[in-house]
């Protein structure tokens, strides 16, 4: 059994990388594992003030508020989930919230295996140029592996990923190996697809019509 830590930055709770979250909660629990899920909406967290007054006292914040206890369940985690939508081609506040308040373990940030749970509502492309300041935080842990992504691609609307095969995936991936899953729909056949990436071999299922699919790899 592993202790998962799913930190989810959705402001919305019905919001595609929240539904997403849930799915994975239930499938790693599904298992056995222990999970938490902090919904970063739901704390009570102040901006870090930069006043290095946690780096002068041996590592303890000098807001008192929901971090502490946050970052708490993150030392004890063994599996770290960052779930976050795509705002103005970077992260939500409530993920950089988050990430700037780990400031005062920032040293210590641990060995853990990481999933990314992203939603955009635009292309893949987007999603890209989002990931600096989250790979940027994981860079800091003292050992870490990238065990999966989720990346659920042209969803403006809360909820759209809920019918679609990306769900499913969302609530399998914590019982699978190291993999990628996509769910995109391209903006100019309107045509959805799902894109596999496993042991470097990319399978791209494409939803043509009603009853035709095609495979590329």
């Amino acid at each position: 059994m592993k202790n998962i830590l799913i930190i989810s930055s959705s402001p919305r709770r019905n919001g595609n990388s929240q539904l997403l979250c849930n799915q994975f909660k239930k499938g790693a629990e599904d298992k056995g594992h222990h999970v938490d899920m902090i919904r970063i909406m739901d704390q009570n967290i102040g901006f870090c003030r930069a006043c290095d007054g946690c780096m002068r006292n041996g590592g303890t914040c000098i807001l008192r508020d929901d971090m502490a206890n946050i970052l708490n369940l993150y030392q004890k985690a063994d599996v770290l989930v960052l779930a976050t939508p795509v705002y103005f081609y970077g992260i939500s506040a409530q993920m950089k919230t988050f990430i700037d308040r780990t400031y005062p373990i920032w040293q210590h940030l641990g060995k853990k295996d990481v999933y990314y749970i992203i939603s955009a509502g635009l292309g893949e492309d987007i999603v890209e140029r989002a990931l600096g300041d989250l790979d940027g935080f994981v860079e800091h842990l003292e050992e870490y592996e990238i065990k999966g992504r989720l990346y659920a691609t042209n969803v403006m609307d809360a909820g759209l990923v809920k019918n679609q095969e990306i769900y499913k995936q969302a609530y399998e991936m914590p019982t699978q190996s190291k993999r990628s899953v996509r769910f995109c729909t391209d903006h100019y056949s309107l045509n959805p697809f799902i894109s596999f990436t496993r042991d470097n071999i990319v399978l791209q299922l494409q939803l043509n019509t009603p009853g035709s699919v095609s495979i590329t790899s």
